[in-house]
């Protein structure tokens, strides 16, 4: 993840340490701050090029750790897939304030969206506040997350396969199944219903029955 455009931001040699790309250095004692001597107010933005295509669904940020101006109450978070398109809003988020204080300040602040496939994120700040209101901005850090993988399935159990071992054990086993990490078995009798008798990491198990008894 690359810092790729900003609208402003403090230089340590001109101003106070305030660069945009602090929000990337894991480090939550440093912060960036919007260039407070000039006339350019809300919104200022930061810009990013994660790198690859990802299925995205959360950006989140943290405000700064040291002092309150600049704290972000509400922001949006722009998306695209590719350098060239358009800039596309996946929503804005207000964050809990009273009196224009943010609160939970130690905390990451979440923007959560319905997953989207992007590289590049835009993050407008629209509100800000501090010792004065919507003149300038700052935030320690900011993480991006991925929608989690998804699973398939593993293929139906066959070949099931049942002996008895003594009048009171039945031994079952089945072909194994590539990518399956436990097998759960159930049993019931003429009369009742299934249920859980054995899990097992391998493909086979051994049953305990009572006499007298029909299992299935």
């Amino acid at each position: 993840i690359k810092l790729i455009g900003y609208s402003s931001e403090c230089l340590t040699e001109k101003i106070e340490p305030g660069e945009a790309v602090n929000t990337l250095d894991y480090d939550e004692s440093t912060h960036w701050h919007s260039n407070y001597n000039t006339d350019l107010y809300m919104p200022q933005y930061l810009e990013y090029d994660l790198g690859a295509l990802y299925t995205l669904t959360d950006v989140t940020f943290l405000p700064r750790q040291q002092g309150t101006n600049g704290d972000i109450t509400r922001a949006e978070v722009l998306v695209k897939a590719n350098a060239d398109d358009e800039w596309t809003s996946v929503g804005e988020f207000t964050f809990a304030n009273e009196d224009w204080l943010l609160l939970n300040r130690n905390t990451f602040k979440r923007m959560g969206f319905a997953p989207v496939s992007a590289r590049y994120v835009r993050v407008n700040v629209l509100n800000a506040t501090g010792t004065q209101v919507d003149k300038f901005a700052s935030m320690a850090e900011i993480r991006f997350y991925q929608a989690a993988a998804r699973k398939e399935a593993p293929a139906k159990v066959e070949n099931v396969k049942l002996t008895q071992k003594d009048y009171k054990t039945i031994n079952v086993k089945w072909d194994a199944v590539e990518g399956a990490e436990a097998y759960e078995v159930y049993s019931k009798t003429a009369e009742g219903s299934y249920k859980l008798t054995a899990t097992v990491d391998t493909n086979a198990a051994k049953i305990t029955v009572k006499t007298g008894k029909k299992y299935s």
